[in-house]
Parts: structure tokens; sequence; C-alpha cells
């Protein structure tokens, strides 16, 4: 071994200045004894360097520090300043409580190991490894759990499999901020201090990146020269492609701030996800590679790690960046594309964003093969968003809005692309910036009430789908393609829908939804194939002997049209529910079959469905349609509506009205009149006036209508006795309720006293005892035709019913209703009975009594006794529609038990045989 220089005095011990001087041994300073270098000189030393008991070694200028061994800093510092360099061709040891201080441009190279225990600031270089070695040889940067790191300048990693262990768990002694980690090896890496490379988000790690909160702070590079080198999944903050290396770069790389790759950089070769996920605006570097997986994103994903901040995250003007597969996003990392964004074509995963995405200063986003959905508004103004040929579904979901901020933002839909709006989709330019092709499809798919933008003419839809109720608020609506209505109706409120292309279908799922308003197709062709209008049953096909048609032809249909429009020519007896009005361009003369579509709910008791015509109705006049004159074999086919399919009229050899036609006036209809479905051989109906009182209800002269005012009688006769004797109980449907209801009641018509024929009608039963028809007014219509004279029973839920004792005469509606008697069944003179069939209730100012219908017949088997009273006690307090409920107040009280006992002790039954 080697002779020691071993000095223990407080004074300088060693001092080389100037000249070089090797020593082969190991030197030691002690209690404090410093060593300087000073400029232009070097030290050579062959062996250990062990700076012990607060020693201080200084070099500056451009001195040279060599040690041919090792480097201890047990004690102390190593000081290295200015220009001047270190070098230490083994290991380099730093003691806690020590510090190694590299200062200036200088480099500190160490050959293997960097252990640091102490304190490392650095604002030169500092190298760690050598090339030369195998791998076997240890070329690591070790920061131990008491070291602190201070980098603001270059800690750079030679050796392939070096890597920057820590153990120390406070980030903040770790601080790379303003300084560079430079990889030049093949598979460099960030472990803990054992060399662990933990999984991404384990929080018990110490590697440095191993989670969002962890990051690497400052610049890591990636800078091999030759062949290939991978990078490390880890959380960086700025994160730089360099030197001519091919750069293999995993799945899950995250980048806080920036990422760049410089001009010298080799190809790139994304696996994965990369992911920018800073809490800053971040700018997105520009891979624009000419071929998939070179120089491309694979993924691409925009988030924020730390969920209390929100990142703007940018693509800049002029730049293209292209994603081999799919794009994600956070709802905290909203995108600003001014550049251009392509997403790919390879994988299997979803785009999927959370984050609004706002295409301006002509920017672009193209969708890849791939489906997407965006859950946050996509705004483009001026800009375009796209689905190129052979791009996969984009579904705008509930959250979010597609929008076309003005016109010079663009929707571009090519050939068999698809665009499902389940949030909304609104256009504010002129409709003009749609360009979609026919083969293209825009489903709504969103909820009830959901807006149908407009488009133009020269710029419509492909096809169009609807599923559920679609409203189109903002203007007409063209389309080139084939149109589906699922679910749910499209109400154009004032505006059109028109298909270009007739030749295309329109499809009503489900059989009953409708466009409702008007619908229009343009260019229609000849030929006897029916086309499909706003429902499923309303067509027209032209007669192929005609080679001449209209250039277009208009349905505007309105279900559950007014019936109190005089000027229409409506007449509530006899016509369906429903105003369409046929409208048609052209001086043209054509001939075609016509079919007009109902449904059930618009046919009410008075209209027999078997029997409804055309007739075209204008402010003054309604004509029947009748083309037999001029073709027998033109005779009318129908289908009867029911709950779950429409019904339809149809004639043959409708023609247009023209004033010099020479065909007969009923086989003509003039553009733009209404097209009435009357019933036409005018089978008459009987009608009744009638009054009773119920008992329950009963207050002071009349009756209350709680009910009514509490929202508790429904739109149609409930399905129990007596109303569902009423065998059209379901057509007789009324929107709304009208005022002073007090409860449905059944009127039943019987031609003898017991047995014969038995008919029977549901009705309102109104504050003031009269029995009106569904308008809340009016007498009520009877399904019956022959006049006579019948016997009138009354009948009630919950209450006695009462019959007249003698025939009453009834005689059939008609225009002018004069003379028509009311029946007064709450007299008791001719009810059926008399005062026995009766409840006394009131009395007049004169004394005499007022009767009404007995109430707590529960059960309606006619008698009230202990069984109707006991189920007071099972639906007491119980609010609602209850038959237990007497005074028809919406509550079971013992009120209403009272009246019950009261009559079942006065053993009340009903005397209707």
């Amino acid at each position: 071994m080697n002779a020691r220089i071993i000095i223990t005095l407080k004074l300088l011990l060693l001092v080389l200045l100037l000249t070089p001087l090797g020593v082969s041994a190991q030197i030691f300073t002690n209690k404090g004894a410093i060593v300087t270098g000073m400029n232009g000189s070097t030290v050579w030393i062959n062996g250990t360097l062990c700076n012990i008991s607060s020693g201080q070694i200084t070099f500056n200028g451009s001195s040279l520090l060599q040690v041919n061994g090792e480097i201890q800093v047990q004690s102390g510092e190593l000081k290295l300043l200015d220009a001047s360099n270190a070098v230490a061709t083994e290991n380099c040891i730093v003691f806690p409580n020590s510090q190694v201080l590299r200062y200036g441009n200088g480099t500190l190279n160490v050959y293997k190991l960097y252990t640091n225990r102490g304190l490392l600031d650095n604002k030169g270089t500092v190298e760690i490894g050598n090339t030369t070695f195998p791998a076997t040889v240890k070329q690591n940067f070790h920061n131990d759990s008491t070291a602190t790191f201070l980098n603001n300048g270059m800690v750079r990693f030679l050796a392939d499999s070096g890597r920057f262990s820590n153990y120390q768990s406070n980030i903040t002694k770790v601080n790379n901020d303003g300084g560079i980690i430079e990889m030049r090896g093949v598979y460099n890496r960030f472990t803990e201090g054992n060399g662990a490379q933990p999984f991404l988000g384990d929080n018990n790690s110490t590697a440095l990146g191993s989670r969002w909160n962890f990051r690497i702070g400052g610049l890591v590079r990636y800078a091999h020269a030759t062949d290939s080198q991978i990078v490390q999944s880890r959380y960086f903050y700025d994160l730089e492609m360099d030197n001519v290396a091919r750069k293999l770069i995993p799945t899950d790389v995250y980048v806080g701030n920036g990422y760049t790759v410089t001009p010298t950089s080799g190809i790139r070769k994304y696996v994965g996800t990369f992911h920018y996920d800073g809490d800053n605006t971040q700018y997105i570097y520009p891979e624009n590679g000419v071929n998939p997986l070179t120089d491309r994103y694979y993924n691409l994903d925009l988030l924020v790690s730390n969920q209390s901040k929100k990142s703007k995250k940018h693509l800049d003007t002029n730049l293209i960046t292209r994603l081999d597969a799919v794009l994600t996003s956070d709802s905290l990392a909203p995108l600003y594309v001014d550049g251009q964004m392509h997403l790919g074509d390879l994988g299997l995963d979803t785009s999927i964003t959370f984050g609004t995405i706002d295409i301006r200063n002509n920017g672009l986003v193209s969708m890849g093969t791939r489906p997407a959905v965006v859950h946050a508004n996509v705004t483009v103004s001026p800009g375009t968003f796209q689905s190129p040929i052979g791009a996969g579904d984009v579904h705008v979901a509930s959250t979010a809005t597609l929008q076309l901020a003005a016109t010079n933002g663009v929707l571009r839909l090519a050939q068999a692309t698809n665009l499902f709006v389940t949030g909304d989709f609104v256009n504010k330019g002129n409709g003009t910036n749609l360009f979609a092709n026919p083969t293209s499809t825009v489903t709504f798919n969103g909820t009830a009430g959901q807006e149908i933008e407009r488009t133009t003419d020269t710029n419509g839809y492909g096809n169009v789908t609807t599923i559920r109720e679609k409203n189109a608020l903002r203007g007409n609506v063209f389309m080139t393609g084939n149109l589906r209505v699922e679910a749910g109706n499209i109400n154009m409120f004032g505006d059109t829908l028109t298909m270009i292309d007739s030749k295309k279908s329109a499809s009503y799922v489900g059989g009953l939804e409708e466009v409702v308003g008007a619908m229009r197709r343009l260019n229609l062709p000849t030929g006897t194939e029916p086309f499909t209008f706003n429902n499923v049953n309303t067509t027209v096909a032209f007669i192929s002997e005609k080679e001449t048609v209209p250039p277009d032809m208009t349905f505007t249909v309105t279900p559950k049209a007014s019936p109190t429009n005089p000027a229409l020519q409506f007449i509530d007896t006899t016509d369906a529910n429903r105003r369409i009005i046929l409208a048609f361009s052209g001086s043209n003369d054509w001939e075609a079959t016509v079919r007009a579509g109902y449904k059930v709910n618009e046919i009410g008791s008075k209209v027999d469905e078997t029997h409804l015509e055309f007739f075209e109705a204008t402010v003054d006049t309604a004509k029947n349609i009748n083309t037999s004159l001029l073709n027998p074999s033109n005779q009318y086919s129908r289908k009867l509506a029911t709950a779950s399919s429409m019904g339809y009229v149809e004639l043959s050899g409708v023609r247009p009205f023209k004033p010099l036609s020479p065909y007969p006036p009923p086989s003509l209809f003039a553009s733009g009149n209404d097209l009435l479905l009357r019933y036409s051989p005018g089978n008459p109906y009987l009608i009744l006036s009638a009054r009773v009182l119920l008992e329950g209800p009963y207050r002071d002269g009349t009756m209350a209508f709680d009910l009514r005012t509490l929202n508790l009688i429904d739109s149609i006769a409930p399905n129990i006795a007596p109303y569902n004797l009423d065998s059209n109980r379901l057509f007789e449907k009324v929107r709304i309720i009208p005022d002073s209801i007090v409860d449905w009641a059944t009127v039943e018509i019987r031609s003898q006293l017991s047995g014969g024929t038995r008919v029977f009608r549901n009705c309102f039963l109104r504050s003031d005892g009269m029995l009106v028809d569904l308008d809340g007014k009016s007498a009520v219509t009877l399904p019956i035709s022959q006049p006579g004279d019948y016997y009138i029973v009354v009948r009630h839920r919950n209450h006695l019913a009462v019959m007249t004792s003698a025939p009453v005469t009834l005689k059939q509606k008609t225009t002018n209703q004069t003379g028509l008697q009311t029946v007064d069944l709450s007299n008791e003179n001719i009810v059926l009975g008399g005062v026995d069939a009766l409840k006394a209730i009131a009395r007049r100012p004169d004394n005499s009594i007022i009767y009404g219908m007995p109430a707590g017949d529960y059960n309606t088997n006619g008698v009230i006794d202990n069984l109707d009273y006991d189920r007071i006690w099972v639906w007491r307090d119980y609010e609602g529609y209850w038959n237990e409920d007497t005074d028809l107040n919406g509550i079971v009280t013992t009120k209403d038990f009272n009246v019950s006992w009261n009559n079942a002790n006065m053993k009340k039954k009903t005397v209707v045989p």
C-alpha cells in the first residue's frame, strides 16, 4: 500500500498550485483544514480523497481535481466553482451533514456510483457513469433518505443502465426546478433507493415521478446518440426528446408542463397513452408523422392530476397533431384547437372527452375510425369539426352541445358517417355551414323536447333518425336521405321538414309517431309507389299513366286540432279531431291516391269510423270528395284505428283543382285547403240534458269540485264500476278537465224498465248538477240514433244509482238545438221509488226539500251496509281519488264514515232494477 499523508493539524495540509502533482495515496482533511485549487492548477490523487471533520475543499478558476479513486465527503464540503472540473474514477460518497457544491460551468464526473446522503447543490454539470464500463458496474445516482438534491444545472447519466435512485420521501428536498436531468443511456431509470421500479400511482414509493404529487421537477431530457432509447413511464414536469437515437415512448408518460422534440431528435415510437396532466396552461407538441406509429401519438390524454386546479390545453395555429388511435380528456382540461388535430384508425378504444373543445382560428378536429363520445361542449368558429370517410360514430352525450357558433363554424359528415346527438346540436350560422353526405346519418336520440337544428336546401342533412319527442324551433329542416322516426313525434312549430330526394323513405317505427306540422317532398317521381309523409298512414301515390306530377307536395298535420274553429267547417259530431292541410305547387294535371291517417283518441264516440270520407274545407264550405263520379272503381278504403296503430282513410282519383278542369268538382282538391275526415252518411245521435245532485259533495246549494281543484280527476274515466260499463270509455278522453267538474258520471239509456236495449255513456257532472259532455257545457251526446222514449239511469262510483220512473222523450241533435227539456233527477216526483230512492240533503227557502243520490255505496253493489262503512277504517286518512272519499274532497276521513253509517242505518239501497 502506498504511503499515506495524514496531517491532523488545523492548518493547511496540502496546497498544490500551478504544477501537477501525482499522489498515490489517500488524502484526508481534518479539523477544518482547507484545500484550495487555484486557477489553472491540477490536483491528481491516485487513491481516496476523504473530507472529514468539517474540512473544506474548493476548486475555482479553470482548475482540475483528478481522483483516480473515490471521493468521500464525510464532513464539510467539496466546492467546485467557475470552470473547474473534477473527476472521480470510482464512487463519490457524500455523508449526512456534508455537501458538494457544483457552481459555475464546469463538470463533476463520477464514473461509478454517486451516493448522496448530505447535500448536492448543482448549478453546473454533474455526470454519472462512464460508457466504457460494463453494465454490471453500478453507475447510478443514489439519493438517500437523509439527502437534499438541488439542481439548477445539468445532471447527466452516461451509462446505459444508469439510474436516479431515490429514498428521500420529501419531494421539496429533491428539487430539479430550473435544472435538467439528461438521460444519455439506453435504459436510464428513476427508481427507489434499492433500484426497485414501482408502478405509477404507488403512494408508498420514493422513486421520482412515481405519482403526480411526486413529479420530477425541471426538465428531463432523453438524448441517446445511437440506436434506440427507452423512455420511462413517469410523471415529468418538462420532457424533451433530443439526439439522433430512436425514442421508444411507452404508455403512461405524464407531462405536467412542456413537451418538446428538438430538430436533432430521432424518430419517436409511442405505445399506449401519452398524458398532458399539468394544472397550468399546456401546449400540445405537434407530432405530425406521415406514417402510423412513427412520430405520432398513439392515444392522447388531456387531464389535470391535481383535481383542485384547471388547465387549458392548446394546439397552436398552423400546427398539426396526429393520433394513431384515440383522444381522451378530463372535465378540468378544456382543449383549444387553433391548429389541426387528427384522430387515428388504430386500437380498440373509444375517444371520450369530458373537457370542452373550442375549435377556433380556422382550426380542425378530424375524427378517426374509432367511436368518439363528447361529454362536454364542442364549439366551432371559425373552424371545422369533421367525420371523414371511414370515421367512427360520434356521440354527443346528454351533457354536451355541438355548437357551430357562426357561419364560419363548419360541420362535415362524409359518406356513411354517423353523428348521434343525445345532448344538443346548435347551428348559429345561416345553415350553409353543414356539409352532410346523403349517406351520412344524424341521430337525435335525446330526451323529449330535443331540438333539431335548421339546414338549407343546398346544405341539408343526409339521413335523419329521431328517437323520442323532438322539436324543430330554429327553422326549416332539409334532408337528402332517409327519415326514421321512433318513439316520439317531430314537432315543426310552423317550419317545414323537407325531403329533397323523394325516392328516399320516411319510416315511423312504432306506427304512432308523426311529423307534427309541415312535411314536404321535392322532386316527386311518377309511379304507383306511395310516398310517405307525416306518418305511416299519410301517403300519396301518383298514377303512373300521368307523366306530370307536382314539383312538390306538403302535408301539414296537426293532431287533436281544435274542434271549435267554425272557419274550418269542423263539426265535432262527425269529424276526426285532426287538422290536415294538403298543399302542392305547379300547374300540372295529376291523379293520385291519397291516404290520410288519424289516431284512435281523435275519434269520439259520436263518430263512426267505418263511414269516414274526405271533405275539402274552405272558410265557407266543406265539399265531399267523390272521385267515383269519374271512375266507379274509385271507392274509399279504410283501416280502423286502435290504441297501438293508426287508422286511415284512402281514396284514388284525387286531382288538383284547375279553373278550366274537365273533371267533376268532387274529384278536385285545391292546394292549401283543409282535408277533413268526416262521417259522411250523417248518422244522427240523440242528446240528453239532465240534472242530478250527489249527497257527498253537496254544500250550500251547489256541489264542491275539490277533485278538479286538486287535479285528481283523470282525463279518461277510470276502469272501475260504473264507468267500465261504457264500451267507448277509452275513446272518451279530454286533454284538460273543464272548470267546475265534480266527477265522472255514467248515463244509462234503457228501452224498457228492466231488460231491453241498454246503452252507456260516460260524461261529466258539473257543480250545478248538470250532466254535461266532455267539453264541460254541452248536453250529453248519446250513442243512439233512433229518437223515442227511454228510461234514464244515472250512476256514480260511490252513490246509489237513480232512474226515471217513466220513459223520457229523447231527440236528435241538430245544428240549432231548441226546446231541449232537462230531466231533473233531483225531483222526487220523476224518480223511480220517489223519496225512498233519494236522500234529503237540504231545504229550499220555501221549506221544500232538496234531494240527492244517497252516498256511501263504496263497492257499487246497490246497497249501503256494513261492508261499505267497514272499508272506511281500512282507507281512512288516504289522500287521492278513492271510492271511500264520500264527500269527494280528496281525503278519506271519519266524515265519510258518518255519511255511510247514517245511510246504512236507514237501510238505503237502489231501486234501479
